[in-house]
């Protein structure tokens, strides 16, 4: 597998998957890990699912060029936007979404949220993070210099703000009392939880 974690060099890329990752994991109850976790747009280096403990672990993006499983990890390549997805009813007890909503099209983020809704099982939790949606001058700044992918900030196609997710989230069926959001890196980016 390629340990690049983006589609272009960003010399902070590798720092912020994994502040992402570590404010991801620390969301998830601990409660839900000895079950399963699908890791929606994991990229080509699928480092949260590799550092978090789940007893499954999934993986699902359309830019994975390796597929080979390893123990516990099974990697699947398929753009999310295509629903349904192979997975049953109440499959997964998490699904992360860690800087990938501000990649979707934005008339197919309610059906993508609502396919998360359908794969979870009940109590389980969705986690996603995204930039905070004044960050986009800032990060067109930053992809200038380097300092992240300037092909992963050419492809953002919307930027959301927390009451932007809620809003998203309570349309995909997931109740405004199950959902809790902040932000972190003070304040460049968003995080939520929303439990089914």
């Amino acid at each position: 597998m390629s340990g690049q974690p983006t589609r272009s060099f960003g010399l902070l890329e590798a720092f912020l998957a994994r502040r992402r990752a570590r404010r991801a994991d620390g969301l998830i109850p601990d409660e839900l890990r000895s079950h399963r976790v699908l890791d929606l747009g994991c990229g080509t280096m699928p480092y949260f699912l590799r550092s978090t403990q789940f007893g499954e672990k999934v993986g699902m993006d359309s830019s994975l060029t390796d597929t080979e499983s390893e123990p516990n990890l099974d990697l699947l390549r398929q753009d999310i936007e295509h629903t349904p997805w192979p997975f049953p009813h109440d499959h997964f007890s998490v699904v992360t979404m860690l800087a990938v909503l501000e990649h979707l099209h934005p008339e197919h983020v309610t059906d993508i949220l609502t396919e998360v809704r359908r794969v979870l099982k009940p109590a389980g939790a969705l986690v996603l993070t995204c930039p905070a949606g004044w960050t986009a001058p800032v990060l067109r700044v930053m992809a200038s210099l380097r300092l992240v992918s300037p092909d992963e900030i050419s492809d953002h196609k919307g930027a959301y703000g927390i009451g932007d997710i809620r809003a998203l989230l309570e349309a995909a069926g997931f109740t405004a009392t199950a959902i809790t959001c902040g932000c972190f890196q003070l304040g460049v980016n968003n995080w939520a939880i929303a439990r089914r």
